[in-house]
Order: C-alpha cells, then structure tokens, then sequence
C-alpha cells in the first residue's frame, strides 16, 4: 500500500475555536458548586499519494465537554468527555479498520464508544476523564479515571510510567487518562509522596508505582518504583538549569520479572533557552 503523506492544514482561518464560559449560574445549582466549559474545532486535512495525484480531503470536528461538581470545598467530581465526528475517503477507505480500533478502550472501565457511523463518517465518544477528588490538609485522594502526568522531560517522558502518548499526536491537548487510584501526600511545599495503581482486567498489565519529588538547591528531583505491566520499574527525574538555560531530564530502567537479562534503560535529556526579550 503506498504511504500517504498527512498534510494537516493549521491555518488559523480553518481552525474554529469557541469557549464556554462557566455557564448555568443563578440556575438550580449554584455557580461555585457545578461548573461546565468545553470548546469546539475543526481539523480539515490533505492527503497526497504523490505530488501528481488528486487529494484526499479529511475532516475531525472535534468537540470537548468538561464537567465538575463541588458539593463541599475538599471533594470533587469530574466528568470530562472528547466527542468527534471523522468524515472524508480515510473514514470511507478504512472504515471497518477504524471502527474497531475507536470502538476500544486501554481502560480498567470500557467506556469509549461509537453512537453512530455511516459509510462515510464514525462519530466517537470518548470520556477520558471520570473521578472523584477528595482533599484534607496534606492528603489528597483521587479515583477513577485521571491524568498522572510524572513526567518532566520535554517531549520523551520514561517516568511517565501511566500516561504515555505520542508527542506527534498534537490534536489531542489533554492527554489521555488512566483508570487508578492515587495517593499523595505533601510533606512540604516543594515535596510529595505519591502512589498510584492502575488495576488492568489482565493482571500482567497493571501499573503501580511509588514517587518521591522534592526540590534541593533549586533543583527539581523525583525517584520512582514500582511494577510495570509484568517488569520492575525504577526511574529518576531532574529538571534543573545550567546558566540560564533550562536542564531536564529522565531515566528509568526497566527489567522482565523471571528474566534477569532482559534489562532496559530507556532515557531522554533535553535543554532549553529563553533569550532577551522572551523569544
């Protein structure tokens, strides 16, 4: 099959972004205890086999629902869902292929679905954020599905040992989420003990994990171990700066339980500059 070569087109005259703003105030509920925003966009594309051939015209409006209910200051509940509605010759070429691959969910709860798809567009919903959150001076506590970004590097983030994604997948700004429960506890300003678990229907596939961040000499630390889909994990992360250029950077190594030489480090270290001005 000939590879196609993705042309996004990022002008901001065919991008359409609205926001809304906290709505429903002086209503049933009050404003300080539910809250709902979201926005819209659209994300049209090119597709070329080759210089000389006609193009393929794609399209994703993609639509964000954000939901949170506050019924006391130190407890939280959040529904966030990604709605988006493919169309164009991709969705007609491959539509059995991409049906089923929206259709799954990594998740502990299945909860991606598809409401309707014809033979030239898939409408996808995909709740990717669904948990409570309870708070209680240096404690907090969060179940369901969530965001446990431990990563610190720039772009490639080893530690990040629940949430990894794609760096070229820039059409998705919040992340995706994993089903856990997890602990922290600040034992400072700068400082915290955390732990998560990620329960999998497959026990082998469970991630859970142990973190200490701290700061020393204005330097960003985090150690981290844990079990990692049937492997130990332990990782190190630092985010520091050399002169006035920011230092970054992770290291974790990973190891196949029963298999002692299957050792794996993976590392990114990445730097930074801000010059005069803020360019």
């Amino acid at each position: 099959m000939v590879r196609k070569t993705r042309i996004w087109s990022l002008c901001l005259l065919t991008v359409m972004v609205f926001t809304f703003g906290k709505g429903l105030s002086g209503q049933t509920v009050r404003e300080s205890s539910f809250s709902f925003h979201g926005y819209l966009k659209a994300l049209p594309s090119l597709d070329f086999n080759n210089i000389t051939s006609g193009a393929d015209f794609n399209h994703i409006l993609n639509n964000r629902l954000n939901f949170r209910y506050s019924p006391m200051n130190n407890l939280s509940f959040v529904l966030e869902a990604r709605n988006r509605l493919l169309s164009g010759s991709m969705v007609s070429d491959y539509h059995d292929f991409m049906l089923e691959s929206l259709r799954s969910d990594n998740g502990f709860f299945k909860a991606s679905f598809v409401p309707a798809s014809g033979s030239g567009y898939i409408w996808h919903v995909n709740p990717d954020r669904f948990y409570a959150d309870w708070q209680h001076k240096q404690w907090q506590v969060r179940v369901g599905r969530q965001r446990i970004n431990w990563g610190i590097n720039m772009v490639s983030n080893p530690n990040d040992l629940f949430n990894n994604y794609s760096f070229f997948d820039f059409d998705y700004e919040e992340r995706p989420g994993a089903d856990a429960l997890r602990l922290q506890y600040y034992t400072g300003d700068l400082s915290r003990l955390e732990l998560a678990v990620s329960p999998a229907r497959d026990a082998k596939r469970t991630v859970a994990a142990l973190l200490y961040a701290f700061n020393r000499q204005e330097v960003d630390l985090q150690f981290l171990a844990g079990y990692y889909k049937h492997r130990t994990a332990l990782g190190l992360g630092w985010a520091s700066h050399i002169g006035e250029s920011g230092f970054k950077g992770e290291v974790t190594l990973f190891n196949s339980i029963g298999k002692m030489d299957s050792a794996a480090v993976v590392a990114s270290v990445s730097m930074d500059h801000l010059f005069p001005g803020g360019t």
